[in-house]
Formats: C-alpha cells, structure tokens, sequence
C-alpha cells in the first residue's frame, strides 16, 4: 500500500461521525468499551466494530484488564490532528 493510499485511508477511519465521536472520548482518557457505550450511546457491538477498524488502522490501541477491554489513543499526533482539524474547522465558520 503506497503512502497516499494509507493517508487517505487514515483520513476515511477518522472521518466517520461514529469513530469521531470515540476518538473525542479517547482523547480525554483511555476507557473500556462499556464505558465508551456509556459516554457516547452507541451499542457495544456498534462500538466494538468501530474500534476493531481504528484498531486495525494503528489509530487505538487496547489491553486487557481483568475482563474488560481498555481503549487508547495509539499516537499523541492522533489526538493534535483533531485538534488541527477543529481549528481549521472554527476558523472556516468564522470567516462565513
């Protein structure tokens, strides 16, 4: 896979509504998938495929404790690029 191909496909992960909204969870702290389910009202299995994704992209990480699964942003440049993004966003609706 080219580096283009895997840039675009890092931007398709990120930019689904669902996975948006996990990673804004994800950012404030690492948490198991009952907790995410709690925080932003989707299924567990809805949830659970959309990590399996991000996972799979090299976005989250996870590890086990005790019987839960426990989520994490993989990258601090992750939780900058959203940052990035919500500022370019902020700054386009101010100029509208």
């Amino acid at each position: 896979m080219s580096k283009e191909e895997m840039i675009v496909d890092l931007f398709k992960c990120i930019g689904n509504p669902t996975r948006y909204k996990i990673l804004k969870v994800l950012c404030e702290r690492p948490l198991c998938v009952n907790k995410l389910n709690e925080a932003v009202g989707y299924s567990q299995p809805n949830i659970s495929q959309h990590l399996k994704l991000m996972r799979m992209s090299g976005i989250v990480t996870c590890s086990k404790n005790g019987m839960n699964i426990c989520y994490q942003i993989a990258d601090d440049d992750i939780i900058k690029l959203l940052e990035l993004a919500e500022d370019i966003v902020l700054k386009q609706r101010n100029r509208t």
